[in-house]
């Protein structure tokens, strides 16, 4: 129902990259307090259970269900947890292990919906984040945070949660400064006020949740360095899709 809701809309789009090289920093953000974006988590990885690196951002939607970018989950299920409820990714409030990825209808990487055991037991450290209505619009201008992991200096990863505040910027604006995308049929794009902030230095922070007042908005899903628009995939396209996997 999803794919011919949107067709109504729009043309299919389609993705003119590979797999990219899954890494995750913001530079020049603010540190964030626990609490303050209690959905973000950490998704991580470990061969054979071992020394476990962060790899993808990612929302909580429920209980049971965490949101990220499609392309976190290249590898074997196994390899994965979900560490949660914490600024710090090295050390979580609560860990998670990853049973199911569900993709989005249109399965060119856009999203993904990972279900957890345990389920998560919420407080006030560790909550859903809201979602938005069906097809709802982020309009040009509009002032937005995007929460990530950061970076002490460039090339530096730092285990503290930062964020970052960006303005949603148009469309024809961005496709010129969005190298490798076809098409922005299912995206939104927003840029920091720094051309030294941002995800730099091909460090896409893939996975991390762009906010509206506590409002999922988007999820980041491509950019090619701090001059760059970031590109994220605009949520309200799937929330049908959001709903029907998980029920929120």
């Amino acid at each position: 129902m999803l794919g011919k809701a949107l067709l109504l809309l729009v043309c299919c789009a389609a993705l003119s990259y590979g797999v990219p090289q899954l890494t995750n920093r913001i530079s020049g953000g603010i540190p964030a307090f626990k609490g303050e974006f209690p959905w973000h988590v950490s998704i991580q990885r470990a061969i054979a259970g071992y020394n476990w690196t962060h790899l993808c951002d990612g929302a909580i939607v429920s209980t049971e269900f965490v949101i990220t970018n499609g392309w976190c989950s290249s590898f074997d299920i196994g390899s994965y947890q979900v560490a949660a409820g914490s600024v710090d990714w090295a050390n979580p409030g609560s860990t998670h292990n990853v049973v199911e990825f569900i993709d989005d209808p249109l399965r060119y990487g856009y999203l993904t919906l990972w279900r957890v055991d345990p389920p998560f037991e919420f407080t006030v450290y560790l909550s859903p984040v809201r979602l938005p209505a069906a097809f709802v619009e982020s309009c040009p201008g509009t002032e937005m945070t995007v929460s990530g992991w950061g970076e002490s200096e460039p090339y530096q990863p730092s285990n503290q949660l930062v964020k970052l505040n960006s303005l949603i910027v148009s469309k024809a604006l961005c496709y010129p400064l969005a190298p490798g995308i076809r098409s922005l049929v299912y995206h939104i794009c927003a840029k920091s006020s720094s051309d030294e902030s941002g995800f730099c230095n091909h460090a896409g922070g893939f996975g991390a949740p762009l906010v509206y007042n506590g409002e999922l908005r988007g999820v980041f899903h491509y950019q090619t360095g701090c001059e760059f628009p970031v590109v994220y995939t605009e949520v309200s396209l799937f929330r049908e899709w959001i709903s029907d996997v998980t029920g929120v």
